[in-house]
């Protein structure tokens, strides 16, 4: 942000940023946000005397990102700066509570990302009257509570408290986003409430839940990694519960596939455009036309941020080539024998690409067609890849 702009105004825009930073991943980010907004707190206090809770609050905040991107350290000195503060400071009573329970809950997010289960528990114990007390039953400050205890319980195999808790969250974050809003925080506490449930053999919930979310996900376009895994995650527990659905879990897997497919060529769409800018800027500069250069100058700097953007959302390569082959496999299951054959050879072509022509993964896949041409009887197909896949492995 424009550091000439009052620092009221950088603050509003920081936290937008902060927003955007969370739904690609990026938290080193965040965190360099949180830094930005921690001194531009300290000049409101110290030379304006704003109110010390709001300088408290953020540095509970830069603690937070810190120990979610696992710099424990740095998230203990910041966490210890905001409880020197708060011992030192004048409070109001509603206030003195509420920056009692945030300290409870940062200190328990902290004590998570350390494994130190205990204390991480006996924050929760701490915080859960304060939170109440403060923020009220079903506020965000409460889910966060119950996420933190979720995850402790989960961690130590009590999949019935942690299902119990990431219910709870679930509940309030959807009464909290409204009837017309699925917020990206719902989405992925609805997916580990799947897991949850899964975990503590509840399946046709665990799959409803994951259904919920995946179709949640299929309309979130920043969070295309996670659909496709969360995608993959519903069709194998379709896949268990037998035959009948296994036509299910291959429409899931495909409809993954146009998606991916689409981000990823998104991603080359915006790759392409950006050499084209530089080679245009590289040309304005040639000319000597000081205009025309700014202006392809301005492009390449727009477009850098738009592929940059873009790149982010693009599918893990080998994520795709698992897709392809789960997609592969069902239809050979429902005896779409052709659709698999055409689908395993475009693994073994993204294969190539990914791995070299020489690699474990090709053959492993060469064999697996050469096998199914065995089944179907295509005897001299199958000796073709039978062969080319035994040359790859006496190579290894």
């Amino acid at each position: 942000v424009a550091e000439s702009q009052h620092p009221l105004l950088q603050l509003r825009q920081l936290d937008v940023k902060v927003e955007e930073l969370r739904k690609i991943g990026d938290i080193e980010a965040v965190v360099e946000c949180r830094i930005k907004q921690v001194a531009l707190h300290k000049v409101l206090h110290h030379l304006n005397q704003f109110p010390v809770s709001d300088l408290i609050y953020a540095h509970l905040a830069l603690a937070e990102a810190y120990a979610e991107g696992a710099f424990c350290k740095q998230a203990g000195d910041h966490l210890e700066q905001a409880k020197t503060i708060a011992i030192g400071a004048f409070l109001v009573d509603s206030d003195k509570d509420a920056v009692k329970a945030s300290i409870q809950l940062v200190d328990a997010t902290l004590q998570l990302a350390n494994g130190a289960l205990g204390r991480a528990k006996k924050c929760c114990d701490i915080a859960e009257s304060l939170v109440l007390k403060a923020f009220g039953r079903d506020s965000i400050q409460d889910a966060q509570l119950r996420q933190i205890a979720g995850q402790v319980a989960y961690i130590e195999e009590d999949y019935q408290t942690a299902a119990m808790n990431f219910s709870t969250v679930t509940r309030i974050r959807e009464k909290l986003d409204g009837p017309d809003k699925v917020s990206d925080d719902t989405i992925c506490w609805r997916l580990r409430f799947a897991e949850m449930l899964a975990a503590n053999e509840q399946r046709s919930e665990a799959i409803e839940e994951q259904e919920k979310a995946v179709q949640a996900l299929r309309h979130t376009p920043h969070l295309v990694s996670l659909y496709l895994e969360a995608s993959c995650r519903l069709a194998e527990w379709l896949e268990r519960e037998g035959p009948s659905e296994d036509g299910r879990a291959l429409a899931i897997l495909q409809e993954a596939d146009v998606v991916a497919t689409a981000a990823d060529a998104n991603a080359d769409e915006a790759a392409n455009a950006l050499a084209t800018a530089q080679a245009d800027l590289v040309t304005a500069n040639q000319e000597g036309n000081p205009q025309r250069y700014d202006e392809a100058l301005k492009n390449v700097q727009n477009l850098e941020f738009e592929a940059a953007k873009v790149q982010r959302l693009r599918p893990e390569a080998g994520r795709m080539v698992e897709l392809q082959r789960d997609i592969g496999l069902l239809h050979l299951k429902l005896r779409n024998i052709d659709l698999g054959l055409e689908t395993l050879s475009r693994v073994e072509y993204l294969e190539r690409r990914l791995h070299g022509s020489r690699s474990l993964q090709v053959a492993r896949t060469l064999k697996a067609i050469g096998t199914i041409h065995m089944e179907v009887g295509a005897f001299g197909l199958a000796k073709d890849y039978l062969l080319r896949s035994l040359d790859i492995f006496l190579i290894l």
